[in-house]
């Protein structure tokens, strides 16, 4: 989230015998979960979820790549914040990112939707097993590569240098949608509209 100060601020939602480590170490603010695999803590796995606010200057963000990974939980960008590339990765759950990117963003998400609502990007990857995507207002993007295994992918009012667009099970479905070079679309069981 945007930051009303010059600073970088992290709030945790978190349970008193697993707090959160929040560092820097070479420039790279780090905020990690301590490993709750074993036996006796298994049950500490289910529940409330915790949860992560990390409030950013836009200054700040804009100078920054952003790297997210999520065993299970939603993973959310502030359409306010602009950084200059990004890899967003979670096992289960939804990404909702509304945030611009100066360079690449990639999405890896095993169980969940995938939603990306921006203003500027190269090149953007996404690659969902199973959950829908959608890309909604993006302009003047590079390569746009989506992949779904088992949902469907809508894009509305996207432009892009070229578009390649896969799903196994579920319909492509293309609305105000230009490709300068190439477009490429796929389905294996599902409509392509």
């Amino acid at each position: 989230l945007p930051s009303m100060g010059n600073g970088v601020s992290v709030v945790c939602k978190e349970r008193e015998k697993y707090p959160h480590q929040v560092f820097v170490k070479d420039g790279c603010l780090t905020v990690e979960e301590p490993n709750r695999t074993e036996l006796i803590n298994i049950f500490s796995l289910t529940g409330e979820h915790t949860e992560v606010l990390v409030y950013v200057p836009f200054e700040v963000a804009a100078g920054c790549s952003i790297s997210l990974e999520s065993a299970s939980g939603d993973i959310t960008l502030d359409k306010d914040l602009v950084f200059t590339r990004g890899d967003l990765e979670t096992a289960s759950g939804t990404v909702n990112c509304a945030a611009s990117f100066n360079g690449d963003l990639s999405i890896d998400n095993a169980s969940g939707d995938v939603s990306l609502r921006g203003s500027t990007y190269e090149d953007i990857e996404i690659d969902n097993a199973s959950g829908n995507i959608t890309l909604e207002g993006i302009f003047n993007a590079g390569r746009i590569q989506v992949e779904c295994a088992s949902g469907s992918i809508y894009l509305t009012k996207v432009e892009c240098r070229d578009l390649d667009a896969e799903t196994a099970s579920g319909k492509l479905s293309l609305k105000d949608v230009v490709a300068d070079k190439e477009v490429t679309g796929e389905t294996v069981s599902g409509a392509i509209i």
